[in-house]
């Protein structure tokens, strides 16, 4: 055997003997701005119909935008690809 696959052995032995405490969203972890607000109220509120629909509007921007820099992209590639075939064949 090689040192590399024994080294990589070594490595993947103490990673999997390690303790894995990954707390996921672990609300006492969450640093808080104000000391007399609690998680619960904060997870209560919801967004106002008015909210929601400028949110929906800017994601509807957004997605447009992307999904136009997607097309003008593979065009661009597209025309290299071709030109450059041609300039070649």
């Amino acid at each position: 055997m090689s040192f590399g696959i024994v080294q990589w052995m070594i490595i993947s032995l103490k990673n999997n003997s390690r303790k894995k405490e990954l707390k996921h969203f672990d609300r006492s972890g969450m640093p808080i701005n104000a000391p007399n607000i609690h998680f619960d109220e904060l997870l209560k509120k919801q967004a106002s119909k008015e909210q929601l629909k400028g949110i929906r509007q800017k994601l509807r921007k957004y997605n447009a935008r992307q999904r136009t820099k997607a097309i003008i992209f593979t065009a661009l590639t597209v025309a290299t690809l071709v030109t450059t075939v041609m300039l070649f064949a």
